[in-house]
């Protein structure tokens, strides 16, 4: 059993008392967030080191200091480069660099020429290899064109009890009430206006742009009606001519699959709980991800905590934005990724997602597995051997030495064997979302049969 939240040791008798802390730890108590360390996370880093724990050794040089929070060298006024390892040219450096490169001027455009085509046939490959069927929401020059028809008024939006709060933003419950239609139940989600961080106005952004997309090319209806996939969240409407910004969704009633999997986990009787429907659930997911490889779409942040369960308990994928503009919180480890100081959910992404920064319908298959083990472990958070809160260089080197989280308790062989099969390190190697959905209703008529049961090991 899990203490309660605020509480750790073996009794759950002990209080985390932190003051700097991005969470506590059964075994470790507090775990500090970036630059601060001790027991109570109140304890600045000691000079030359950085990061969760302040467990980063500095990299800059010539006794430059570094920010505890991200590594960053502050060099001195002689100094320049990345770790302060350059020494700033004098006027006589430059002098003689300026002579030497106009000297050599003569030779360059032909190099130049030769690098050009060199890369531009490079690139070509690349993009017939894997690259080309993705669509970008965020370089969308037509965002707001696009967003004409979804714009809402407003007076037409009566909000109500907060369902989430973050650093960022939050989710409340409301009520849509347009002119000469039914009320309707909604989840509305904003940003606040006072961040100015420039990625959480991108994600949002691209969250909408891309359900816009969805809406657009769905071959689905209900009568006479156009629908989003009945797998994925429905879009209601957005507000952007005012702030704060916002995104009007259907409301799921029984929230959040994470949520949805801890109550399960918290009751008495074990045996009571449905595999079936649970499993039901991961093929909803499946259908998703399959809609989104149709329409050339890569979520990025699969994971139950962005599965909403909706009337009937049928599943639909939510978040297109990456959750992190709303909800902050442990999962996501803030990281300087390919030069972008990002927050990114490490535990979730597949190992090309993490080494270079490439996302495709593989890597979403990669997190998908990750979900299927929340699911068989009830909602727990996914530990890997090792660091309780792994970095992203920890997190690669674990992944390519063949590292994979180990099979919950609970959780039948075949199942966990789907799971490390979407985690193989070929991205080609793993199923594909129509094979996963086969698989999982096969599993899931076998539960059903009583063949098997999902506690069998």
């Amino acid at each position: 059993m899990e203490c309660p939240p605020g509480l750790h040791e073996e009794r759950c008798d002990r209080p985390c008392e932190c003051l700097h802390n991005v969470g506590c730890d059964r075994w470790a108590g507090c775990v500090c967030e970036a630059g601060w360390t001790g027991p109570t996370c109140d304890i600045s880093c000691p000079s030359g080191k950085f990061g969760t724990n302040c467990e980063q050794p500095c990299e800059c040089e010539d006794g430059a200091e570094c920010s505890p929070f991200n590594g960053t060298c502050f060099c001195p006024s002689d100094l320049t480069g990345e770790y302060c390892e350059v020494e700033r040219l004098s006027l006589v450096h430059t002098s003689r660099k300026t002579t030497m490169f106009l000297a050599f001027l003569v030779f360059i455009p032909p190099v130049v020429i030769l690098l050009a085509c060199i890369w531009k046939r490079r690139k070509s490959a690349q993009k017939k290899h894997e690259e080309l069927q993705l669509v970008d929401f965020s370089l969308e020059s037509n965002l707001a064109e696009a967003l004409v028809p979804w714009e809402r008024d407003p007076k037409h939006l009566s909000l109500g009890e907060l369902v989430t709060l973050g650093t960022f933003g939050h989710v409340v419950e409301g009520t849509l009430q347009l002119p000469g239609e039914q009320a309707v139940r909604v989840a509305v989600k904003t940003v606040d206006i006072k961040v100015n961080q420039g990625h959480v106005h991108e994600d949002f952004d691209r969250e909408m742009n891309t359900l816009v997309h969805l809406f657009d090319e769905s071959l689905h209806t209900q009568g006479d009606e156009k629908r989003m996939h009945p797998n994925i969240i429905q879009l209601l409407g957005v507000v952007t001519l005012s702030d704060p910004k916002r995104i009007v969704l259907e409301f799921a009633p029984h929230g959040d699959l994470q949520t949805y999997l801890a109550s399960c986990r918290l009751r008495d009787d074990m045996d009571a709980v449905d595999w079936a429907t649970l499993l039901r659930i991961a093929v909803d997911v499946a259908k998703a991800l399959q809609e989104l490889e149709r329409v050339r779409i890569v979520h990025r942040d699969v994971a139950a905590r962005n599965v909403v369960i909706t009337n009937g308990i049928v599943a639909k994928l939510a978040d297109f934005g990456l959750a992190r503009d709303v909800y902050t919180n442990t999962v996501y480890e803030r990281t300087n990724h390919h030069g972008r100081d990002e927050l990114l959910p490490l535990k979730w992404m597949a190992l090309e997602s993490l080494r270079y920064g490439v996302y495709t319908c593989q890597s979403d298959v990669w997190s998908f597995g990750v979900m299927l083990w929340e699911i068989a472990s009830l909602g727990e958070e996914p530990r890997y051997p090792g660091p309780f809160r792994p970095d992203c260089c920890q997190m690669v080197n674990m992944l390519r030495r063949g590292v994979r989280m180990e099979k919950p308790e609970e959780c039948s062989a075949d199942l966990y064997r789907l799971m490390c099969q979407c985690w193989r390190d070929v991205r080609d190697h793993r199923p594909t979302a129509a094979q996963l959905e086969e698989r999982l209703v096969d599993q899931v008529e076998k539960i059903e049969d009583g063949a098997v049961d999902c506690m069998t090991v």
